[in-house]
């Protein structure tokens, strides 16, 4: 199960929502009027080397650190066309 099992908001909402993606995962952010970087996760258990890349704990498997934190808001459609598109995982 998945936040986005919950469903999509009212069509009349539109925002602001916080979406959070991997660095190489950009695009979300076409589906609104407006959106900032405001965090980046640190969970702790990896930090960025040199290049910027992810050095994880052996130990932990640690997918979402470094993972953007993107505050969006003005949808370009209706939340139930959007929704569709915004799930990546199950």
């Amino acid at each position: 199960m998945s936040y986005a099992d919950w469903g999509p908001p009212s069509d009349s909402m539109d925002g602001p929502v916080l979406v959070v993606r991997q660095e190489d995962a950009g695009g979300t952010e076409r589906y609104f009027t407006d959106c900032r970087q405001v965090a980046r996760v640190d969970n702790g258990d990896g930090a960025p080397d040199g290049d910027g890349a992810q050095v994880e704990n052996d130990e932990v498997e640690n997918d979402e650190q470094g993972a953007a934190v993107v505050l969006c808001s003005g949808t370009t459609k209706p939340w139930s066309r959007l929704w569709p598109s915004l799930r990546h995982c199950y």
